[in-house]
């Protein structure tokens, strides 16, 4: 848990996550901003926090790249170009950025690599379920499963989603045998679980020199 004195800038300040981040840290010394209200003064040594929308990301990216601080962003839903302008920011600002921040489904994923490079000729199915407001589809979440899946034989693997009532997110790969069929699963019961993994996050790049390379949470929970 973020304990020191730190400042922190959230973009996505009133949103879900953000009231989550703000939750946890309250009685510490960190001390919190609103991106929407910071200019000036405040863009000083600090981490942003980004968990807003794509439609915010290159506001987002001019401010951190004025600021010259590094970046904790959970924001899916990004292009392409989206995506290599980060990578580009990464170059010269340290950069964590990842679809989930939970350490379980961080887990999730190096179990599902290692299901999947022994069960070669099982077919593989992604799952995934949110509540009926998440815009992107499928999630990001999942799109990182697969691709972690493919790094270890390459093979169709489909995403069913599922978009619905208040669900905080469910993520599940399926392997089925021609006899047995084995089931991995992640099931989030409280969102504060990704303000969690994002202080961790945060905790963990306070202590990193900019660096060529783009980090996730894989890293984070690693070191």
């Amino acid at each position: 848990m973020v304990n020191t004195d730190l400042h922190l800038i959230i973009s996505g300040f009133g949103g879900k996550m953000g009231k989550c981040i703000r939750a946890l840290l309250e009685g510490t010394p960190t001390h919190v901003y609103d991106a929407h209200h910071c200019v000036g003064d405040c863009l000083r040594p600090l981490v942003w926090v980004d968990f807003s929308s794509s439609d915010a990301f290159d506001q987002m990216l001019e401010n951190v790249r004025r600021a010259q601080c590094p970046l904790v962003m959970g924001t899916t839903g990004l292009s392409k170009a989206q995506m290599r302008q980060l990578v580009q920011l990464s170059k010269g600002q340290v950069v964590v950025y990842d679809s989930n921040f939970s350490v379980g489904a961080n887990i999730l994923k190096k179990l599902a690599y290692q299901a999947g490079m022994a069960l070669k000729d099982f077919s593989v199915t992604i799952f995934e379920a949110h509540h009926g407001t998440k815009k992107d589809q499928p999630s990001g979440t999942a799109k990182s499963l697969r691709q972690v899946l493919l790094s270890g034989q390459p093979r169709q693997i489909p995403i069913l989603s599922l978009r619905g009532g208040g669900i905080r997110g469910e993520h599940a790969v399926i392997f089925s045998g021609m006899d047995e069929i084995l089931s991995l699963k992640h099931e989030v019961l409280d969102r504060k679980v990704f303000a969690q993994g994002a202080l961790y996050a945060i905790e963990w790049i306070i202590q990193k020199k900019p660096s060529h390379g783009l980090y996730n949470m894989q890293d984070v929970l690693e070191a």
